[in-house]
């Protein structure tokens, strides 16, 4: 048999819940309520009789009472079921909250003073990172740069506060072109390794005070960085060097006490020279609002 659906304004669902059914109306429990049930038309109620009709109604509005209750009573059975897992962990949630508040009491001046010191370092980290841009070379990497300003800057301070303790006059830094002139008292390379003496040093045995008036007298000259050549020498060095002590390295170059930047001969990264002195600048007013925070800190403290 074929049978005609009622049409999508009427039943707006599927073909087979929309096909009615001969003596049988299907009515809402009440408005908006979104349940239904079915009731029995007039010709069937005529045809049947009141009685008849009312037992049939009532075995839909039955079902719907039957459902609620058996819903509501798995829902109760259920929660009996688990009531000692949910009383368990409202204890455990009660003193752990407790305990939590006790610590709390404890420890909340150091986490804030942790937190200020994290502030304090970032800010610290942020003006080196600014520094060492402005003076990066090209090709050359970030860290090592950094490492290269830090062992620059540490050899500077170690070299001014033993100067102003023995009260020793150092000779000059200063150094012209390739550094064949430098007579200063640099003794650790650009990476901060230790520099031989000449005399003793065993990687370059011609590199003598004997042969090289840079490196005269060789008392002088002990371990400290040169570049000796002699004239129409071809295997010279673009700067100041010398003999590490290291395995690993045999030499390397050197930068003159307090040169914390030096020109860099291949160019830098940040290509203008506006823009690296504007970072520069930035990492000296960063350090000074860390230097001005800690001090105001410290005072409140």
């Amino acid at each position: 048999f074929t049978f005609a659906a009622l049409p999508k304004e009427i039943c707006p669902y599927h073909e087979s819940v929309c096909v009615p059914m001969p003596g049988i109306e299907m009515a809402e429990l009440s408005a908006g309520s979104d349940y239904c049930t079915f009731s029995m038309a007039a010709e069937a109620v005529g045809a049947l009789g009141d009685a008849a009709a009312g037992a049939f109604e009532s075995m839909g509005m039955g079902h719907i009472q039957g459902a609620g209750s058996s819903s509501f009573g798995q829902w109760v059975g259920e929660f009996q079921a688990s009531v000692d897992a949910f009383v368990v962990t409202a204890i455990l949630s009660f003193v752990l909250s407790v305990a939590f508040l006790v610590l709390l009491r404890f420890f909340v001046a150091a986490c804030v003073w942790v937190a200020i010191a994290c502030m304090g370092t970032s800010f610290l980290l942020l003006g080196g990172f600014l520094f060492v841009l402005s003076g990066q070379c090209k090709g050359a990497g970030l860290l090592d740069t950094g490492r290269q300003n830090a062992v620059a800057i540490t050899v500077a301070g170690q070299a001014t506060v033993t100067n102003a303790l023995s009260g020793f006059n150092a000779p000059s830094e200063a150094m012209t072109g390739d550094g064949a002139d430098y007579r200063g008292r640099q003794k650790r390379t650009r990476s901060g390794r230790k520099c031989l003496a000449w005399e003793e040093q065993a990687q370059f045995p011609d590199k003598r005070a004997a042969n090289y008036s840079a490196l005269k007298p060789a008392n002088v000259a002990r371990n400290y960085c040169r570049n000796p050549y002699r004239e129409g020498e071809a295997n010279r060095a673009e700067t100041i060097w010398c003999a590490t002590a290291d395995p690993d390295m045999a030499w390397e170059e050197c930068l003159p006490i307090g040169v914390i930047q030096p020109d860099c001969r291949v160019g830098y990264t940040v290509e203008s020279e506006r823009v690296r002195e504007l970072l520069r600048l930035l990492s000296f007013v960063v350090w000074a609002l860390t230097a001005v925070g800690a001090a105001l800190v410290v005072c409140l403290a």
